[in-house]
């Protein structure tokens, strides 16, 4: 059976039993940034009974996890033989937000204990970066207000595209070689690029929409969700209930990488 990696949304409708599974389950992973998202999340204060059930949800009906943070996962695409294996208490602080049925400031205080990578934050994957670049693709849009369809045709060229992807690519083998000093360029063979389609080729389209359609609002968790499009390769699947998300896949071409099942509300 093929892995379903979900987004974070899919775990809280899990709880709130909002998606009710028939007679079969499929195989739903956990990804690091969801579990990140949910030790870290508000709801810790303002809406504890649906994270708790969210993190219940987790524990119920996850096949399995992937505790990698994205730059540690990225380089272990391009070099197989050499894994680089992450340790992460996540997971217990899951279990333990999971086995309470209220939390205070005490309870705050406790679970510093199994936040080992609590102040080792997102910011060393890309979000700082992809947040300053969202920021840049909108002061773009309305600079090229007073010619929308001449800036539209330009920024679909082929060569444009073309630059965008070598840039990207360019990007991603800096921020691996940053992590992992010893990478050798030889690594980045066709295969692992195969390996991120899904999170390039999403990327690359959000971002052109960000660009041109003055109806595409950025969210404040939209580094985070691109992110976590880079556990998806050629042997998973996506789920998520989010049309924007849905909408910027079927755009480009990704419709392979979606997970549809039947659930009942």
């Amino acid at each position: 059976m093929v892995k379903v990696i979900c987004d974070t949304n899919i775990w809280y409708d899990i709880g709130e039993a909002e998606i009710k599974f028939n007679s079969s389950i499929p195989e739903l992973y956990c990804t690091y940034l969801s579990l990140h998202e949910l030790i870290h999340t508000e709801n810790l204060k303002t809406n504890f009974p649906q994270l708790r059930n969210a993190c219940k949800a987790v524990l119920t009906y996850s096949k399995g996890f992937i505790l990698e943070p994205p730059i540690k996962h990225l380089f272990n695409l391009c070099n197989p033989n050499d894994l680089k294996i992450s340790e992460s208490n996540f997971i217990n602080a899951i279990e333990c937000l999971a086995s309470i049925n209220s939390i205070d400031e005490d309870i705050i205080i406790e679970l510093d204990k199994y936040l080992l990578m609590k102040h080792y934050t997102l910011t060393n994957y890309f979000v700082s970066y992809i947040n300053d670049e969202i920021h840049k693709a909108r002061t773009e849009i309305f600079k090229n207000k007073g010619n929308r369809n001449e800036y539209k045709q330009i920024t679909r060229k082929n060569d444009i595209v073309k630059k965008r992807l070598t840039n990207l690519k360019y990007q991603i083998v800096n921020d691996i070689k940053y992590e992992f000093p010893l990478v050798k360029d030889e690594q980045f063979k066709e295969s692992f690029w195969d390996k991120i389609d899904f999170y390039i080729n999403s990327r690359l389209k959000y971002f052109e929409k960000l660009r041109i359609d003055r109806k595409m609002k950025p969210q404040p968790n939209d580094a985070v969700d691109l992110l976590n499009l880079v556990y998806v390769n050629e042997d998973c699947l996506y789920w998520t209930k989010d049309t924007r998300w849905k909408n910027i896949f079927i755009e480009s071409k990704l419709e392979k990488y979606l997970f549809d099942y039947k659930y009942i509300k």
